[in-house]
């Protein structure tokens, strides 16, 4: 991953969209498969904050990152936040939560942001 990054900035790349669908199938409490293909939504949301935060840290937060993968609610959407994404794609908290779901999230980051004041 640290190649791909490397090269991504040294081609003069505005940032990364990470992550997205995934292909392995490595089973946990959370999720069972019988199928194959693209994995995407909860099952994915773990790994891809892992993902966001190592490429975070490895560009010390200065390598813009859009988050994607299991944003399915405000609290999994701001742990991409804090891993270090400075944007989101949503998908799921659109199926999951409807199509209000971005105002809801506008207003939560609001008003961290204002206790941060």
């Amino acid at each position: 991953m640290e190649f791909i990054i490397s090269c991504a900035q040294e081609n003069g790349f505005s940032g990364v969209i990470a992550t997205n669908t995934s292909i392995s199938r490595v089973q946990n409490k959370h999720f069972e498969s019988f199928e194959s293909g693209g994995l995407s939504g909860n099952p994915i949301c773990d790994k891809s904050t892992e993902i966001i935060n190592f490429i975070a840290k490895l560009t010390n937060y200065k390598f813009p990152i859009i988050g994607v993968g299991g944003i399915s609610s405000v609290n999994s959407a701001m742990q991409k936040i804090d891993a270090g994404a400075v944007l989101l794609q949503l998908y799921s908290s659109l199926i999951y939560q409807g199509p209000l779901f971005p105002s809801r999230l506008v207003q939560a980051i609001a008003k961290r942001t204002k206790n941060w004041s």
